[in-house]
């Protein structure tokens, strides 16, 4: 979602779309509805999603160069 605040572009996250993702990210209300989002837990899970994708590229890069090899 972007917002304009202060003549600058901000970005983040909309909790109501953010609940049906990742809902251990979400802050509720007294009435258990979406009002916020706990960034350092987003933070977290980016990262983690970071680590996942870089072993899936090494593994795919393993298995081109298996691929590579057995072509020659």
């Amino acid at each position: 979602c972007t917002v304009t605040l202060n003549d600058h572009a901000r970005f983040g996250f909309i909790a109501e779309d953010m609940a049906n993702v990742v809902p251990e990210a979400v802050e509720l209300d007294q009435h258990r509805l979406p009002s916020g989002i706990d960034v350092s837990q987003t933070a977290a899970l980016a990262f983690a999603g970071v680590g996942a994708l870089l072993r899936r590229i090494e593994e795919l890069e393993h298995t081109i160069e298996q691929m590579r090899e057995v072509s020659l």
